[in-house]
């Protein structure tokens, strides 16, 4: 191979490699792009998202932590109460979800007393939303540990899913307290 001959294959090897480095570059920065435009759509479309349940207030309570389904509220009182709502989708059995909350005490020990049944509406941007709130006394035993006396679950059943509502207070005396935080519960339907 003359001196000529090997001039020109580093040449052609060198604009080889430029053109080949060149492509490898517009690869990456196409991916590059398309990485970043599907993270800007994804971060866009969590701007995007409607709670489901809003607070419109009311004395004494607190909004605690919300996502995109559930909402939780806190007594500001001494009295140890919290609420919550938690949108579900699919179908609910209302008694056989009752008595799942309830077996989480009975299966633990708990002696589980019904306290009353209250009639509950939660309002929504279509309408009123009603439903039975049951509340519970929850005694330990001598084979458990202290546990929050006042307990009520209630059920909303939906035409796309559901929403279940709790209440929990120190003692079962302090449960009507809730009430006013369950009513400044507005639930938000989107489609």
């Amino acid at each position: 191979m003359t001196q000529k001959q090997k001039r020109y294959l580093v040449s052609s090897l060198g604009v080889i490699f430029v053109v080949a480095l060149g492509a490898i570059s517009a690869v990456l920065l196409t991916k590059h792009s398309q990485a970043e435009a599907a993270t800007k759509a994804v971060a866009q479309q969590a701007l995007t998202i409607t709670p489901k349940f809003s607070f419109t207030g009311t004395p004494d309570w607190r909004q605690g932590p919300s996502n995109e389904t559930s909402m939780a509220l806190f007594h500001t009182g001494n009295n140890g109460c919290f609420v919550s709502a938690e949108y579900n989708t699919g179908v609910i059995d209302e008694i056989s979800a009752l008595q799942k909350s309830l077996d989480a005490f009975t299966t633990t020990g708990y002696a589980v007393t019904p306290s009353s049944t209250q009639a509950m509406s939660m309002s929504s941007n279509t309408g009123q939303l009603h439903y039975q709130l049951h509340q519970y006394s929850v005694k330990a035993t001598s084979s458990t540990p202290p546990a929050m006396e006042g307990n009520e679950f209630g059920f909303i059943t939906l035409n796309s899913g559901y929403i279940k509502v709790e209440g929990h207070c120190d003692n079962t005396a302090a449960l009507p307290a809730t009430i006013s935080a369950l009513q400044a519960l507005k639930f938000i339907a989107t489609n």
